[in-house]
């Protein structure tokens, strides 16, 4: 169930995809899904808000990352000031799609 999660597929089959475009980092298309899966026919859009909660994972997922990154570079690194926000926020724009 793990590996179909980080692969994006269907919830129930583990086959079908969730996303119509496979490439996270085409910003056009990185939050349209399939109506449907095209394997077993699960519903992706229950209801409307179904997917309200992901926003609190995907926030809790960029504290988390703030965190670690923040104590890396000051206290391992010892990178502070512009520096340190210059490559958190580049490296963040990277994974952002992925957070997404």
């Amino acid at each position: 169930m793990i590996l179909s999660i980080l692969k994006l597929k269907c919830p129930r089959c583990h086959q079908g995809d969730i996303f119509a475009n496979k490439n996270p980092f085409k910003f056009s298309t990185l939050s349209k899904i399939h109506k449907n899966c095209s394997c077993c026919g699960q519903d992706f859009e229950p209801e409307p808000g179904f997917y309200f909660g992901a926003m609190y994972v995907s926030y809790g997922l960029g504290v988390v990352y703030f965190l670690l990154s923040f104590l890396v570079f000051d206290y391992f690194l010892h990178f502070q000031g512009w520096l340190f926000l210059g490559i958190y926020i580049t490296s963040l724009l990277l994974l952002w799609p992925v957070i997404f």
